[in-house]
């Protein structure tokens, strides 16, 4: 009965944390309070959005890392910038909405490894006030850190910044 109880206790608790999270406005991750069950009426979905220069919150990999963007060259197709302070040069698409990065990182046993991100920005209420990317980052095998899985090579990556 005391472990049942316990168990209770706990996803009682779990849940709430994650309510909460859920519903936060301000963090990484976050979403807007909408209702998420109906589609967007027509023409507001807001096509206008676009990488942008800024700081960018980033979830990968289990944990939070900024993207910092300095400049982008539409007409060129590329932007740079800093990935958790390491400088970084990669391609952008304006007709997709989509970036690519590759990001050389130390493997934590004296070499190295190199992740690619690709992103896409994604349609979004011209009322929310942050713009959204999502997508994949992939690595080089072997693991970088202890928190890398053996047998995997692909994550997802999802990021933020407020217009």
């Amino acid at each position: 009965m005391r472990i049942v109880s316990l168990l209770a206790l706990s996803l009682s608790i779990a849940s709430a944390t994650i309510s909460s999270l859920a519903h936060a406005a301000d963090g990484p991750g976050c979403f807007p309070e909408v209702n998420w069950t109906e589609s967007f009426p027509n023409g507001q979905s807001d096509p206008n959005n676009h990488l942008i220069e800024g700081e960018w919150d980033v979830i990968a990999n289990g944990r939070l890392h900024t993207l910092e963007v300095l400049g982008i060259d539409v007409a060129g197709g590329w932007f740079y910038g800093y990935y958790n302070g390491e400088a970084i040069q990669g391609g952008w698409s304006e007709t997709e909405r989509k970036a690519t990065f590759h990001r050389t990182h130390a493997d934590g046993k004296g070499g190295y490894t190199v992740q690619t991100f690709v992103g896409y920005i994604m349609d979004g209420n011209p009322d929310d006030t942050t713009i959204r990317m999502a997508g994949t980052l992939t690595r080089e095998a072997p693991p970088v850190t202890t928190y890398d899985h053996p047998d995997r090579l692909t994550y997802a990556f999802y990021a933020t910044i407020a217009r």
